[in-house]
């Protein structure tokens, strides 16, 4: 009797053992079935990190039968009354239908889901309207629609995208707030977004002085094909908006010379301005914009980094502290001439939460300044091995370029990380190219 007693408990404790490993996040266990992208593990990793999600399970475990049964609170979806349920068969028709959807991807038992149903409804009763202009709110549950939750790269609840004209264009940061006044002020300021006519000084002057940031179009004409193609460039952008003036004492305003050919345009950032020379087509424009607008380092955060990872450039990565300035001085003077070429990242080794933990998936070294080349593309990266001086950053970027950095790099090994996936039943895997 003892004997068997002692080997359900070995028995049992094992299962326990096996649990845990089967589900750790640095797991070295590996499944064909559920390869992910670097890019994705990227995305993931923001999301889970932006919202901080922290679900609370309550669980038993049955030693006689050796189960754990999870019990979870339960959202109560049909009492949203202003909320729209959407399902994998009315989702397109219904994002296609209304200009802005913000949409919360969420499930039933996730704590948070719980917690912030409430407010969502409370914001959808707020910005409801019959005016087009207005956003509709709906939501997912994804773990019962889950073909709608891998299209849209759900990995936490509750995750809020907001759609225009059918598009996902918008990710909700949980740190702007979780309550009815925030989510109905963030919604407005990206509804704001677009183009929009000057037509009087007043005007001009009250948006020159208010806004940092703007793109404005000097035209013959509000209306024809060069104003298309305006209108058109800034559905493509999602972060600044667009103006458009046929006055010349208002384009002066934006220190735009009366004399200038027409079509003109010029982007506006803080304490510099960049003039458009090239084709006045929205791809052209779109193209300027994307470029210009960005710093010629971006610092690595996790509410940028699906941006960083989805931008088509191949890329050059800096591993730096803060505390060597020096090195990331140099990097940013070697950066400016590769603008709209290559971007530039740059990642502060001392960020606790994920500098070392990037470092390492790069395969930088953690105590010293480290430069790395990254296609995003093939995912593949290479550690360049000299001395990092402005001249060899630049030589090294160049190569990077022509495909000939081998010669003056290493490439990074392969390892395999394993993430927990939304199911506590399966497992991510994910190959990264170190």
């Amino acid at each position: 009797m003892a004997a068997t007693r002692a080997l359900h408990l070995l028995l049992t404790s094992a299962y326990l053992l096996f649990s845990l490993y089967k589900f750790s996040p640095l797991s070295d266990h590996h499944s064909h079935d559920h390869d992910q992208s670097f890019q994705d593990f990227i995305e993931s990793l923001t999301i889970f990190k932006s919202n901080q999600i922290k679900p609370k399970f309550h669980n038993t475990y049955d030693i006689s039968t050796s189960h754990i049964t999870y019990s979870y609170p339960i959202v109560e979806v049909s009492d949203l009354i202003d909320v729209v349920v959407l399902t994998e068969k009315n989702f397109s028709e219904f994002v296609d239908k209304n200009r802005y959807v913000m949409v919360m991807f969420y499930a039933p038992w996730c704590y948070w889901s719980q917690k912030l149903a409430p407010d969502f409804e409370a914001a959808a009763q707020l910005l409801k309207g019959t005016n087009k202009a207005e956003a509709v709110l709906a939501m997912v549950d994804v773990p019962l629609e889950t073909s709608l939750g891998r299209k849209y790269h759900i990995q936490a609840y509750p995750t809020m995208y907001l759609f225009v004209d059918g598009v996902k264009k918008y990710l909700y940061d949980s740190n702007n707030g979780r309550t009815r006044d925030a989510i109905v002020a963030w919604v407005k300021t990206k509804m704001a977004i677009g183009i929009h006519n000057i037509t009087t000084r007043d005007e001009a002057v009250r948006i020159f002085n208010s806004q940092s940031e703007l793109v404005l179009g000097v035209l013959d004409s509000l209306e024809g094909s060069d104003s298309e193609e305006l209108v058109a460039a800034s559905r493509l952008q999602t972060d600044i908006n667009f103006y458009r003036t046929a006055s010349a004492n208002i384009a002066e305003l934006f220190l735009v010379v009366p004399q200038v050919k027409r079509p003109a345009l010029i982007l506006m950032l803080p304490g510099k301005s960049y003039s458009f020379d090239g084709q006045f087509t929205r791809s052209a424009i779109a193209e300027f914009v994307t470029i210009r607008k960005l710093p010629p380092v971006t610092t690595f955060t996790y509410e940028g980094s699906t941006s960083i990872f989805q931008n088509p450039l191949k890329q050059l990565w800096l591993f730096a502290a803060k505390s060597r300035p020096e090195v990331i001085c140099t990097f940013e003077e070697a950066a400016e001439a590769f603008r709209g070429k290559l971007l530039f990242v740059h990642v502060d080794l001392d960020n606790e939460s994920f500098g070392k933990q990037l470092a390492y998936k790069f395969g930088a070294t953690e105590d010293a300044p480290t430069v790395v080349a990254y296609n995003s593309r093939d995912s593949k990266k290479h550690v360049f091995n000299g001395e990092l001086t402005l001249n060899s950053i630049k030589c090294f970027a160049e190569d990077f370029m022509k495909n000939e950095i081998l010669r003056q790099s290493d490439p990074a090994s392969e390892t395999v990380l394993k993430l927990p996936s939304q199911s506590h039943h399966d497992s991510h895997q994910l190959h990264l190219h170190m």
